[in-house]
Formats: C-alpha cells, structure tokens, sequence
C-alpha cells in the first residue's frame, strides 16, 4: 500500500473512521484510508452506487460530501488521541483537517508539537503575546470555508468565552458547529444546533453516557446483585443453621454415622408435605419452633438462621423461600422485623428472635441489672480467689451471659449514666481505684 499523492511507502496509523483504519502519510501529510477488497458482489454494488450518481434525484437526497475541520488552542487545551477519536465518532463528516495554534517556542509546548505533527496537525506559530493564539485562530477559523470550500463541519476547542463569537460567525454561514471545553476531568462536546451536549473522561478514557442510559444500567445491576445477594442469603442461613447445631452438639456426627437410632430429642418432626400457604400459618410456625427449641434448651438463644432452617426441615423450604412464595417481605429478616409478634436483637454478626409476649420484665429495672452484675461479681470473685476484678471484666463477662453489652441496657433503662458511675450508685458495690484504673469489688455489709 502507498501514499495516493506521493505514492511513499513511509506512513503509520492515524486513528480509525468508521470501523476503517486511517493512515498518514511522513512524507507529505497526507491523509488516507485503507483501500477494502472488491468482491464480485461489492463490484455489482460498485457498478450501481456509480450509476446512481448520474440520478441528481437520488445522489442530493443520499450522498453527505463535505469535511471536518478541526481548529484548537493549544496552548489552553489539550486533546489526547482517545478524544480526538471520541471528536471523530461524534462528527457526522470525516475529521480531515486538523490545525493547532500556539507559540511553539514556549517551554511548556515543548515535544506537543512533534506529537501533534505526528497525528497529523497543520502547526501555526503565533508570537509571545496575551491572547495572541486567539486573535490568530479567530483570523483562520472565521474564513475557513474559503480556503477549504468542501467545509461543511467544524470543531472549536479552547476553553476561552471569546471563541463564542468565531461560532456565530460560521454559524451564520450554514456551517455546523461544535464548542469543545474541558470542565475538570471531562470534555464537554456541544453541537451549537442541537444544543446537544456529549461529554468524554480523561479519568476513565471513554465516553460518559446520558442520565437515561445510566439509569437503565444501574437498574439492571440492582437487579442482578439483588438476585444473587438472596441465593446466597439463604445458603449462608442454612450454613449458620448447621453451624450452631454442631457447636451445641459437637459429637452428634459420631452417632449419626456409627449407630442406628435416633437422638433422644428431636425439635422439628418433618413433613415435607405440608405447605404453609399463608402469613397467619407462617407466624404460628415460627412460634412453635421457637417455643420447642427454648423448651429443649433455655439458655440458648434462637436466632433467625436456626428458625430458618427448621423451616425447611419440616415444610421443605426455608424462611426466605416461603416469604418469596408469599410475595410478604424481599427477605425473612425484613419479614420478621417488620411483625407484631417478634422482636429481634443482634446476637454477634446474627439476629436473636423474642416473642414479644415472652421479652423479659427485667430489663426494664434497674434492679434486675444491678442483682445480675452482682451474680456475674461473686462468681468471678470466686474463681479468681480475689477480693477486687478490673471493672471490664465484670462487663465482658455481662455481654458473655446476656448477649447485650452493658451500654445497651443502660440505654433500654433510660439511665444516663456510664457503667462506672452506675456501679457507684449501687449500694451493693464497692469502687476502688489504683494505680488510675477501677478495680470493683463486694460492698461490706456493715455498709
């Protein structure tokens, strides 16, 4: 392949039109594109384009002749080769001529002028000045068409107010203008007819959709994390659920893999043809799941993975599943926060359920507190063979028993006061400090 005007070998890529690779000559600037292959079908279609044009009807009416010109001041933007591409996708013409402005003697221009030879810029020098790239640029630009007649669009790139003018003026000559501005990060792109503005990143090289078609992708990635987040939302429950079993028991697995009988208590008998076809019969199941769980172990607290799994147990479905089925909450979580008949609690990185009608008096009683912390003292009194602990060890060992850090059940009490200064207002205890840190101990009775 050669240079058509100088028939030179020397030349390399200079960006792609419309899906066909463009090349520049080194030799005498010129511009071309990659000449395709005629086929025997691509000659008949040949054969009829170049009889169409001897049709004026046809030829006006389809055929778009004309270029794009680019003119930009250089020395008050820049453009890379990934914009100058976007600018080229944007022009409704061949982007075939290309003009820089700047006074290249400049240190701050130094090598631009290599590179934008190199991509195919006409360089016009312009002497040290304010504003003198601007007089010369609106000079050149404002009779463009007549030194180009086949003009018939042109990019204005510079971020200075007064090229406002030059667009008007080749505007008013039927010309279709675009104002090119940076803004930050991004390039703003106006068609001055349409009022159309297209914007390009710097930051992540590629063109910034409109506010619609964001929209439509934010919504299809909802949807998608949604989906997945529930699947594995009930694998992690079904997890926590088995989790918890094998922590309560760790030695159930050797009599379910060496001996043939049946462990003496078993929660949930199941029945995988029941079905639960409503919010009524799925809160019942609930209640009786947790009521028979706390009447084999009353200490234990029941969380919503556990009340989830035995679900699936006896009707084949989980809490998630069947609250799907039942179009009641997007999750059994949501479900069973959002009814009357629950309550729920943090329990580590889980959620605990109460029934409300069985959530305990004490909290709300200062009294209660203060005989628990009492009970959790004289027991760590005794193990540790001392007559005063750290107050922290007192409440780590509260969170341990309860599942609740203090701070939080002096919230539920309304009480303002911090930990400390609870422990002094209790008759009970006795507060020492040494060597600045607060040791707790067992008030005498004399006291």
């Amino acid at each position: 392949m050669k240079c058509p005007r100088c028939e030179s070998s020397s030349y390399h890529k200079n960006g792609r039109i419309k899906g066909r690779q463009r090349y520049l000559c080194k030799v005498c600037g010129r511009q071309f594109l990659l000449p395709v292959p005629v086929s025997n079908h691509d000659y008949c279609e040949t054969i009829s384009s170049q009889t169409l044009k001897f049709n004026p009807i046809v030829s006006s009416a389809t055929a778009k002749t004309g270029i794009a010109i680019l003119l930009i001041d250089a020395e008050n933007i820049r453009l890379d080769l990934a914009a100058e591409n976007f600018l080229q996708e944007i022009s409704e013409l061949p982007l075939q001529v290309k003009i820089a402005f700047a006074n290249w003697r400049n240190s701050s221009m130094a090598k631009r002028d290599s590179e934008l030879h190199d991509r195919g810029y006409q360089l016009i020098h312009v002497p040290e000045g304010s504003n003198s790239a601007d007089g010369k640029m609106i000079a050149i630009g404002s009779s463009i068409f007549l030194q180009y007649p086949e003009t018939k669009e042109v990019f204005i790139c510079s971020n200075d107010l007064i090229f406002t003018h030059l667009c008007t003026e080749l505007q008013n000559r039927g010309l279709i203008i675009h104002r090119v501005h940076r803004e930050n990060h991004c390039l703003q792109v106006e068609h001055r007819h349409t009022n159309k503005v297209s914007s390009y990143s710097f930051e992540f090289n590629s063109s910034v959709p409109s506010l619609e078609k964001l929209m439509i992708s934010l919504e299809e990635i909802i949807n998608w994390k949604y989906a997945t987040t529930t699947e594995m939302q009930d694998k992690l429950s079904n997890l926590t659920a088995l989790w918890q079993e094998r922590k309560k028991n760790p030695l159930q697995f050797l009599f379910d893999s060496k001996f043939d009988f049946e462990p003496e208590h078993q929660l949930v008998q199941t029945d995988s043809s029941q079905t639960i076809l409503s919010q009524q019969q799925l809160e019942q199941a609930i209640i009786t799941i947790i009521q028979q769980y706390q009447s084999l172990t009353p200490a234990q607290e029941v969380s919503i993975a556990t009340v989830s799994n035995e679900l699936k147990k006896k009707y084949g479905e989980s809490g998630s599943q069947i609250v799907k089925r039942l179009k009641l909450k997007p999750s059994f979580t949501k479900f069973i926060q959002s009814s009357q008949l629950f309550a729920t609690q943090t329990m580590g990185k889980t959620y605990k359920i109460i029934l409300q009608n069985q959530e305990k008096p004490e909290f709300h009683n200062p009294q209660w507190l203060e005989r628990a912390l009492l009970k959790i003292l004289q027991e760590l009194l005794q193990k540790s063979q001392s007559s005063r602990i750290h107050i922290s060890r007192l409440s780590d060992e509260f969170k341990k028993q309860y599942g609740l850090p203090t701070s939080t059940i002096l919230k539920q009490l309304k009480l303002k006061n911090s930990f400390l200064a609870f422990l002094q207002s209790c008759s009970v205890f006795k507060i020492e400090e040494i060597d600045k840190v607060y040791h707790v101990a067992i008030a005498s009775i004399g006291k």
